[in-house]
């Protein structure tokens, strides 16, 4: 996380979903284009630093976005059959609520003990449960049991800035012949003690326990 990362892109590969896509570089075709890839690297990822975590507020409060929607709606997924009568303005954004609350759940498409991990809030006054799929935040919270817990189970203290990245997912047909695209959270940003100076007055997450 807060990797900066250069891409080389052949050109735009928008979709009404997904105004944002590029298509990107590929390794080289061939056993050739293999080797030459071994040797010199491919074009298609390349690492150019990292910002620094002191640093990061400058970079990323301007991309922050209040809610209380997200993409366009209070709901976990938008039909894709929206998105023809008007395009998704982004399939990213950038949201910073107050206390998550972090549900381990069986998988709804694994089996036996396969966990899914969702991250609780509450934006500006909707309420959000959506997955997680960042591996690293996934990891962080590999040793939780499953049920609802709040962030000093992880060790993210009250000082410091806990942002979502939230995506407007592809679309998946498996319950609607029409579409939808969901919403998760696929990437989790810790700014350990970032908040000097005062906090955001954000409601708290009403959790329902069942």
């Amino acid at each position: 996380m807060l990797d900066v990362v250069l891409a080389q892109v052949i050109g735009t590969q928008s979709v009404n979903n997904q105004p944002e896509n590029h298509l990107a570089t590929g390794p080289q075709p061939g056993i050739m284009g293999m080797v030459r890839d071994t040797i010199f690297g491919s074009k298609r990822w390349k690492s150019t630093g990292q910002v620094e975590p002191a640093n990061a507020p400058g970079v990323l409060d301007s991309l922050n976005r209040q809610g209380p929607g997200l993409f366009g709606s209070q709901r976990d997924r938008e039909d894709l059959s929206e998105f023809d009568r008007r395009s998704a303005m982004n399939s990213l954004t950038l949201v910073e609520p107050d206390s998550p609350v972090w549900e381990v759940i069986s998988s709804f498409c694994g089996q036996g003990n396969e966990r899914q991990i969702r991250a609780r809030f509450n934006l500006d006054g909707a309420d959000y449960s959506l997955p997680v799929t960042d591996p690293a935040w996934e990891e962080r919270c590999d040793w939780l049991g499953f049920g609802f817990h709040d962030n000093s189970k992880i060790e993210v203290k009250e000082t410091d800035r806990v942002l979502l990245t939230v995506s407007l997912d592809e679309p998946t047909f498996a319950t609607n012949p029409a579409g939808e695209c969901f919403k998760s959270v696929v990437g989790v940003i810790l700014l350990p003690g970032a908040k000097v100076g005062g906090t955001k007055t954000q409601a708290e997450p009403e959790v329902e326990r069942k």
